[in-house]
């Protein structure tokens, strides 16, 4: 699958002596600011921190992604945008279709190709977000680390580590058609053995046995000081898509789905949807109740900030009324006291 923040406050009315030093609070800030982008980087590392669901709120919204992606950008638009508590699953790669499927997770960042379907029925959706590099990661002391690039050719005499949480389609490379499923093996000399998943082939690849083709965001997120990624230029493509269930019409993943696409925030579609459907039909009720039924919490932050705007004005239309029925009570009350007095 292609292309989520801070809530701001009015500061409070205070005296200039009690205001805090602004370069304190600057600093306070930037402290802030950079422990959200510490703990983002350490979630893309798969080291996913404890969620804060807050108790009067919706349950989290779980989303998952493999390693070697990053979903900060993504997860900050949807701070911004939304109530829902996003919590990130960290999955395996050669399985995170499958827990999508399962129902483990409300949708996931996943490498393809990903199987869409069960025979001729369609169980997830899935749309590109973006394609990567693939690389070649060699020992420093291999002769290809001095290359700028390598070929498959330049592969064909070398030990090729096939990880078995492998994504590439390499029989729709031999063949020229678009990738579709996990097919095939590298070329080379195949290993004794395959590795279980890419960073135990670099690490044999560390040792200076044989060489392993990985995609870019893998080759730095198991880096070494002793390898070296080295691009490859005719290689198998691999990228990232957005997986989600195809019998699921979850407004969060609609906006999740807007969110990597870089819809505004005033799409008519996801939650935001929702949230104006809910207002409406809360307007629509105003003969039964005064129009106060809000129904769920909202799921957007423009849908709660609007509910307490129309709150307010609700409140401030109530005390207006309320005071104009003081004041007709009280001028009744004169008036009969004036004719008593006659």
């Amino acid at each position: 699958m292609n292309d989520a923040p801070d809530d701001t406050r009015p500061d409070d009315a205070v005296s200039e002596e009690a205001r805090p030093d602004d370069a304190g609070s600057e600093e306070a800030r930037s402290d802030d600011a950079g422990s959200e982008e510490a703990r983002l980087e350490d979630t893309a590392r798969g080291e996913t921190p404890p969620m804060e669901v807050r108790p009067d709120g919706p349950a989290a919204f779980r989303l998952g992604f493999v390693p070697g992606v990053n979903p900060a950008k993504w997860v900050r638009t949807w701070r911004a945008r939304l109530t829902v508590p996003l919590e990130l699953v960290p999955l395996p790669t050669d399985d995170a279709g499958a827990a999508v499927r399962a129902g483990d997770v409300e949708a996931a960042l996943v490498r393809r190709p990903v199987a869409t379907h069960d025979g001729h029925e369609r169980v997830l959706h899935a749309i590109p977000l973006y394609d990567e590099v693939p690389v070649v990661v060699v020992s420093k002391e291999h002769l290809l680390s001095l290359a700028d690039d390598v070929a498959l050719d330049d592969l064909v005499a070398e030990t090729v580590w096939h990880p078995l949480d492998d994504r590439f389609d390499w029989d729709a490379l031999a063949s020229g058609d678009e990738p579709t499923a996990v097919t095939g093996a590298p070329p080379g000399v195949p290993g004794y053995t395959r590795p279980g998943h890419a960073k135990e082939a670099v690490e044999i690849v560390a040792s200076g046995v044989g060489v392993v083709v990985l995609p870019m965001s893998l080759a730095r997120l198991h880096h070494r000081r002793d390898v070296v990624a080295v691009p490859l230029t005719d290689g198998p493509t691999s990228g990232v898509s957005l997986a989600w269930p195809a019998y699921d019409g979850d407004p969060l993943c609609e906006e999740l789905v807007g969110i990597v696409r870089g819809r505004s925030v005033h799409s008519s579609r996801g939650a935001a949807a929702q949230d104006q459907a809910a207002d409406q039909a809360a307007q629509g009720s105003s003969g039964r109740d005064g129009g106060r039924t809000t129904g769920a919490t909202a799921l957007t932050r423009t849908g709660e900030a609007r509910r307490k705007k129309n709150a307010a004005a609700r409140a401030q239309a109530d005390r207006t009324a309320a005071q104009q029925r003081k004041r007709g009570d009280q001028s009744r009350a004169r008036g009969k006291g004036k004719k008593r007095g006659r």
